[in-house]
């Protein structure tokens, strides 16, 4: 209810302040706890980023760049440069323009393999079809009224 919304609403603000004040924002989503899905979460996060005030230049540096630069691990990830990890993705309009052009990339390449969007495609049917999603679901529920009461 409106609790979720005010808490949200301070994340917002908590996040622009920390930003404004020059802060290191950094996007990552717990992809895979719960019902947190890997890829759909991290766009959610990055336009939870623009509603809280921040350039799309400087949201995509949340997802690329800032984490490298503060973990010593990802050191050879987030930009494009000579012996960098080949880690990116192919998109067809500009991201700048609307983060939502990130979401249908054309292919994207994992330590250097390129995956084609339509592989891509296949790849989310397939885990979307699989015979545990229910389960899972389930699982994510109970965990949830555990946690609760």
């Amino acid at each position: 209810g409106m609790k979720i919304l005010d808490q949200h609403a301070f994340h917002l603000l908590a996040i622009k302040k920390i930003h404004d004040a020059g802060g290191t924002i950094i996007c990552g989503t717990d992809a895979g706890i719960g019902i947190t899905l890997p890829g759909s979460s991290l766009h959610q996060e990055l336009a939870f980023y623009s509603k809280a005030g921040i350039t799309n230049y400087e949201i995509l540096r949340t997802a690329t760049i800032n984490a490298a630069l503060t973990h010593e691990m990802m050191n050879d990830l987030g930009s494009i440069e000579m012996g960098k990890q080949a880690d990116l993705i192919l998109v067809e309009q500009d991201p700048l323009k609307d983060l939502n052009n990130l979401k249908d990339p054309i292919w994207v390449m994992v330590n250097g393999q390129m995956i084609l969007s339509e592989d891509l495609k296949r790849f989310e049917s397939e885990a979307m079809d699989r015979s545990n999603l229910l389960v899972t679901l389930v699982r994510y529920v109970e965990n949830l009224l555990v946690e609760r009461y």
